[in-house]
């Protein structure tokens, strides 16, 4: 039995079942997964860096269904994955001190629910970049150093460079695992798999690509 977190609705998307559903894998990326693994049960929050289509929400996706699944053991036994919405949580704000103590609140659910990852796709829309123009890294290090929260959170390389970077006080407490190019080898995996997975949900067999071919 788990904690309340009637505050935390306000500003996250729990996105555990919409995860699950689309049943995607961290083809190619295993050990980017792993290494994500690694982290999070060290009670560690991670920014995931790499370009858009990368693989960096399969990763979060496949580490969902496998907590969800109970796959996983400790504390990645059971978690909820919740979307951290940035519009809603700066919208109304009228200051720094506002966001904080909305801060504050979420942050004091998540730890008492004990099954939550937070998940930020974007992390420097909260470090500067956004039009909000709002930074509460300074606000949120005391919550992820004490290990009162796990955070996973992506990134692109120009915006990793540009805000977490030049944020030393912040990124020391991440563990970072950058998505580099697959090779050859990966990239026919994923467009095999892939092709499996789009005629199973498109329901094209071999037989019926062939009568398309004729």
């Amino acid at each position: 039995i788990y904690g309340w977190t009637i505050e935390t609705k306000k500003y996250m998307l729990d996105l555990t079942s919409e995860f699950i559903n689309k049943n995607r894998n961290a083809i190619g990326r295993i050990n980017e997964y792993n290494q994500l693994l690694e982290s999070l049960y060290a009670s560690k929050s991670t920014i995931l860096v790499g370009e858009s289509g990368s693989g960096k929400t399969a990763v979060v996706e496949h580490l969902a269904r496998e907590s969800f699944m109970g796959i996983l053991n400790k504390n990645l036994f059971h978690q909820r994955i919740l979307q951290l919405m940035v519009d809603a949580f700066m919208a109304g704000a009228q200051n720094q001190g506002e966001l904080e103590q909305r801060l504050d609140n979420i942050i004091a659910e998540v730890s008492h629910s004990g099954n939550i990852i937070i998940y930020i796709p974007n992390i420097d829309n909260i470090l500067g970049n956004s039009s909000f123009n709002l930074n509460i890294s300074g606000a949120l290090i005391p919550y992820i150093k004490n290990g009162q929260v796990r955070i996973v959170a992506t990134v692109t390389n120009a915006s990793y460079k540009k805000f977490v970077e030049a944020n030393p006080s912040f990124l020391e407490n991440f563990s970072v695992i950058k998505f580099e190019n697959l090779d050859r080898v990966k990239v026919l995996e994923v467009l095999f798999k892939k092709a499996v997975f789009i005629e199973e949900k498109t329901n094209y067999s071999e037989d019926k690509w062939n009568e398309i071919e004729k």
